[in-house]
């Protein structure tokens, strides 16, 4: 019998395969005010029963593949909500994952994210690809460098990400039809 903080885990795998350790951590802690000792035990539980891998920082369901653009886009979802999110769900292309605050999210409270992962060298596909989503939906795009936001156009609600040398990612917003 599962608890239901490891049926949480195991929800989250099922629909992303393959996610940092401090993700879960963080996002149980969040979600259940559970302490890294007993996540840590949940998750020794749940790889001695074999429903997960836990390997080199990272936790999986057997057999799924690293997927880095998931990887980035839980990465920024959790460097902005601290793991306090209603709900976190795979997203349809272009995006990595869709997200929504908790009313304790401060100003991210109450509105829906996506994460838009641009590879080099396909930033005007994504406006192709953004044109005709929800615009009450604010879209995070994570660069791989600060040039690329300069073919993409963005809307006001929209967001840029780059990940620092040091693994963390500095946010700014985008200007109305930047191109």
């Amino acid at each position: 019998m599962l608890t239901v903080q490891q049926a949480d885990i195991l929800a989250l795998l099922t629909d992303f395969k393959y996610l940092r350790y401090s993700h879960i951590k963080q996002y149980i802690a969040a979600k259940h005010n559970s302490t890294d000792e007993h996540i840590s035990t949940m998750l020794k539980q749940l790889s001695f029963l074999g429903k997960v891998k836990v390997s080199g920082g990272y936790v999986s369901l057997p057999g799924r593949k690293y997927n880095e653009d998931v990887i980035k886009a839980f990465d920024v979802v959790m460097d902005l909500t601290s793991g306090r999110v209603d709900g976190v769900y795979p997203g349809i292309v272009p995006f990595g994952l869709m997200f929504t605050a908790k009313p304790s999210g401060g100003a991210l409270a109450g509105n829906a994210y996506g994460t838009v992962v641009v590879k080099n060298g396909f930033e005007k596909s994504i406006n192709a690809r953004i044109r005709s989503i929800d615009r009450n939906l604010t879209v995070i795009f994570l660069l791989s460098d600060r040039e690329q936001q300069k073919m993409i156009k963005a809307e006001n609600r929209s967001y840029f990400s780059i990940q620092d040398s040091d693994g963390k990612y500095r946010f700014f917003k985008a200007a109305a039809n930047q191109p």
